[in-house]
């Protein structure tokens, strides 16, 4: 999602600190979803085939980046969510619906952090992982294998494309985000494929 940005400009205007802090806000904060996250990581990973960036920095940084989003959204969600969503005369959420909220976290909690990589709204996940206090440990070891499959593929795709297409050829910037659903319709069926697997 895009909503207008024009990304190339934004990370060569930004640089990393422009990046990695996109990366903490759009993976940790719920009402920043909007930001261009799936699209600015292939655009960076573009850029560093042509040589604007440097690949292995924006591996690393984006990697910690997007573990440090995740955290942020936890921590979000125990410090505020639970005074905005658990209280007898909530308005957005009724005890019922928290209840079946922790439910499904503790069936499929593990999957949705690895899957909301990939998808818009993925603040949202940490941040009920906050709400509903998931395991810790077990957030955190899904938030470092999402982090890694998220913020590690994505650039090196774009850095791929970077090879094989002029920077000149701006038109092709329009190819990332279809880039980003195509990685998405293959990752999440493996993920779930793997994760089937391990619990049965």
């Amino acid at each position: 999602m895009t909503f207008g940005f024009d990304v190339v400009a934004l990370i060569k205007s930004a640089g990393y600190i422009g990046i990695f802090s996109m990366i903490v806000l759009e993976n940790g904060v719920p009402i920043l979803f909007f930001l261009p996250g799936d699209t600015l990581l292939l655009t960076a990973g573009f850029l560093a085939a042509q040589g604007i960036l440097d690949i292995k920095i924006l591996l690393v940084g984006g990697f910690v980046m997007a573990i440090l989003g995740y955290m942020l959204g936890y921590y979000l969600g125990q410090k505020i969510g639970k005074r905005i969503l658990i209280h007898d005369d909530s308005r957005y959420i009724k005890k019922e619906h928290l209840e079946k909220t922790k439910e499904f976290y503790n069936k499929y909690g593990e999957v949705s952090l690895l899957i909301a990589r990939f998808l818009p709204l993925r603040a949202c996940v940490c941040f009920l992982a906050g709400v509903i206090d998931m395991n810790y440990r077990t957030f955190m070891i899904y938030n470092v294998i999402g982090a890694f499959a998220w913020a590690v593929l994505l650039p090196l795709i774009g850095y791929g494309l970077g090879k094989l297409i002029p920077f000149d050829d701006l038109k092709t910037i329009s190819l990332f985000p279809l880039a980003a659903i195509f990685l998405t319709l293959i990752v999440v069926p493996i993920i779930l494929k793997r994760l089937k697997k391990n619990m049965s």
